[in-house]
């Protein structure tokens, strides 16, 4: 039967008309697996250690580009379980500069125009933990951390030392540090916040990583297409890593491609002749739709 692989959730997909289901295929998919599973409990762990210790525990969770940071962080924004609704989301932004730094801070916990936003004297901890009591949060999430590199040698000392001070009471906040490897750096500047940090490293997943093949299956599952495309045959895992280098966003963006080809050439699975024309070409597959498809948006 067409679609006896899908999730049951996602076999009603199979009835939208091509251009809705390929459009189904390019929306971005947050897909558990167990790195990140591992990341979600040490997070959720230190944040139920509120307020137990002297400093809050913290976390930084380090990898290359396309290794799913921001679409972990993403879908912990969307989430609406208890915990991920505690989390404070600050996206970084290059050389911002201490007061700018602030200022975003007082705008990702809800209180863009709070007096203390436009900082003028000493950071208020006291003030900022009565924010935080108030919207009951106990993490703060910074993706592309990497990116406070870009400050001068004095405002980067200030914003580090004003994360560091909001681990400590009275905010105690959990801090949960994502980005590039080479932010590692960073907590060399300021030795007692390294102390409290815990580091994961994102590595590329191996050929034969079972990790990777739990994946594949995962997503076999959710993919709208007609037939078994048996993601985790060697040939094709071999396929998919070789022109993805074991980087989960690469490899993702490659199967995306792959399943737009399957239903636009009517083939209704990923094989390895369209994930290599999905490395080619990515949007490549538009050709094989007849005049009539073109005319519907994406």
């Amino acid at each position: 039967m067409a679609g006896e692989h899908l999730d049951p959730s996602r076999r009603h997909l199979l009835d939208l008309p091509v251009m809705a289901r390929i459009a189904v295929i390019k929306k971005d998919l947050w897909v558990h697996h167990s790195q990140y599973d591992q990341i979600e409990f040490i997070m959720k762990m230190m944040m139920d250690n509120h307020g137990n210790q002297i400093s809050a525990e913290c976390l930084a969770v380090l990898g290359p580009t396309g290794a799913g940071k921001t679409s972990f962080l993403e879908a912990r924004r969307r989430s609406k379980d208890e915990w991920a609704q505690r989390l404070i989301h600050f996206q970084v932004k290059p050389e911002n500069g201490y007061r700018k730094f602030v200022a975003q801070l007082f705008e990702a916990v809800g209180e863009p125009n709070h007096a203390d936003a436009a900082v003028r004297g000493s950071f208020s901890y006291e003030n900022f933990a009565e924010i935080l009591k108030a919207k009951n949060k106990l993490g703060l999430a910074f993706d592309d951390f990497h990116e406070l590199g870009k400050n001068n040698r004095d405002q980067l000392g200030l914003i580090l030392m004003l994360v560091r001070g909001l681990t400590a009471k009275p905010c105690s906040l959990s801090v949960f540090a994502f980005g590039l490897s080479g932010a590692v750096n960073l907590f060399k500047k300021e030795d007692q916040l390294a102390r409290r940090i815990e580091r994961i490293s994102l590595n590329p997943w191996q050929e034969n990583d079972p990790e990777l093949l739990d994946f594949l299956d995962a997503l076999e599952q959710l993919y709208p297409l007609r037939e078994r495309s048996g993601l985790t045959d060697p040939t094709i895992v071999r396929t998919l890593h070789q022109y993805s280098s074991g980087v989960i966003g690469l490899m993702v963006n490659l199967l995306k491609s792959a399943a737009c080809y399957g239903i636009a050439t009517g083939v209704e699975k990923i094989t390895v002749d369209n994930i290599i024309l999905g490395h080619k070409a990515p949007s490549g597959w538009v050709r094989y739709l007849g005049d009539s498809y073109l005319e519907s948006p994406v």
